[in-house]
């Protein structure tokens, strides 16, 4: 990857404080100062990533925005303000304005937080995991610290100054057919250390890692912004899966060379990629379409899976699949399960050839349960035959394997059929909330 844009240097921001005026009882009596009523005296170098980034000819430029939050997180007390500050106006110079709610005391540490989402109850949050591909709307993220003296306590004001960090790259991606129109990407690397969600702006714990998918409103042949946190610093391949506007999938790679991506920094980069086949799936010898919303292919009958997809997911209920083949299926499924069979009794699975589903940490690769099996779980049957592998990324928070059984009885009801034989390799633990399993089906001789 090239780097062509200067270090996006953090901005210093000095801090002044207006104190509240106190109204008066009575005579003898006055009103305590109502929270910490702060103005922020921010200022940016040309250079710098403050916030609001736009592409110049040859640079970034970073402004303020009003719309910009900036919360407070007291590190000591492991507590988030719920009341954000703003920027007056929109530019390079802004005064950043509000009222703060909590308490604070001399020595408590505060993280100044830059465009994180407030949750009620859980603190703050800085999510990667979508995001919509144009620079206005580019997730960019930034913090900074500050150490609360005597005096400031003493006069509930805050002084000095403060830097904000950055805490992740920009990367401004350009692909090599520039004729398709691409709709959704999905980013991962093999070290699978891409921040997906960090819910702790003071420092790197309480992360989530995973692929990020962008979701553009409009499927574009432009070049895609995103922006990407790596948790892994040596050396790392960035894998890419995108859709085009009429479903077909493209596959790319690219190598990140050790220490060569620093967060704060902008980068152009091309990916070359190559087409996929696409995922189709056909019922009786008829290809059928979704019918569950765009993705969703629901209740149809014994199917026949093939080629690569983004997105889709099958899933049917009451004995209305009986038997279903994949044969060379490569899905990445994020927002479902990717196979659902819902109070069926009896499913025969067909694998032929090499096969992979991707899911995510809140789905198992594929699920099969029905309400019988709630209280005897040896009444679902999963048959298995064919001559070929099935490898599944998943979570194993809600059992031990890919394929699960009645909400977690993943060792019951998964068998081969007469005349094959059905292995289980357990690959382990990716690293990242996910592990891995290589479910081989083989045809055995005949009479073994």
């Amino acid at each position: 990857m090239k780097n062509v844009f200067k270090f996006l240097s953090a901005a210093t921001v000095a801090v002044c404080v207006c104190v509240i005026s106190c109204d008066k009882i009575d005579n003898s009596e006055e009103t305590a100062p109502k929270g910490w009523t702060v103005s922020i005296s921010a200022s940016k170098e040309v250079d710098s990533s403050t916030k609001a980034l736009a592409e110049d000819v040859d640079k970034i430029r970073a402004t303020f925005q009003t719309t910009d939050n900036i919360y407070v997180y007291n590190k000591t007390k492991g507590i988030a303000d719920p009341s954000p500050l703003h920027p007056d106006q929109d530019g390079v110079k802004a005064n950043i304005i509000g009222t703060l709610s909590e308490s604070y005391d001399e020595g408590d540490e505060l993280v100044f937080c830059y465009n994180p989402e407030y949750i009620e109850g859980k603190g703050l949050r800085f999510s990667y995991g979508n995001q919509k591909g144009d620079m206005s709307s580019v997730a960019d993220f930034a913090k900074a610290t500050k150490i609360i003296t005597a005096e400031e306590a003493s006069a509930k004001t805050l002084s000095g100054s403060v830097s904000f960090e950055n805490l992740q790259s920009i990367f401004r991606f350009t692909f090599s057919d520039s004729s398709v129109k691409f709709k959704r990407i999905i980013i991962s690397t093999k070290k699978n250390k891409l921040i997906h969600t960090d819910m702790t702006c003071h420092e790197f714990k309480g992360v989530t890692t995973s692929s990020v998918m962008v979701t553009r409103e409009t499927p574009s042949s432009e070049p895609v912004y995103v922006a990407l946190r790596n948790e892994n610093t040596g050396e790392d391949t960035y894998l890419f899966r995108a859709e085009d506007d009429k479903g077909f999938v493209y596959a790319g790679e690219k190598v990140a060379p050790a220490g060569k991506i620093v967060n704060g920094k902008l980068y152009y980069s091309e990916v070359n990629m190559a087409p996929q086949s696409k995922f189709t799936v056909t019922e009786s010898g008829v290809t059928v379409s979704p019918n569950e919303g765009s993705y969703g292919y629901k209740d149809y009958k014994d199917l026949y899976a093939t080629g690569t997809g983004i997105g889709q997911y099958i899933l049917w209920d009451y004995n209305k699949l009986k038997e279903l083949t994949l044969d060379n299926v490569h899905l990445i499924c994020y927002d479902h399960t990717p196979i659902t069979s819902k109070n069926s009794t009896i499913l025969s699975l067909t694998i032929i050839g090499d096969n992979t589903i991707v899911t995510d940490a809140n789905h198992p690769g594929i699920s099969f349960c029905s309400y019988y099996t709630l209280s005897n779980p040896h009444n679902m049957h999963l048959w298995v035959q064919g001559n070929g592998n099935l490898t599944i990324t998943a979570s194993n928070s809600i059992g031990h394997s890919g394929i699960l059984n009645s909400y977690g009885h993943e060792s019951y009801g998964i068998r081969a059929k007469t005349g094959y034989s059905l292995t289980l390799e357990d690959v382990g633990d990716n690293g990242n909330g996910t592990y891995t399993w290589i479910y081989k089906v083989r045809s055995n001789p005949e009479g073994q």
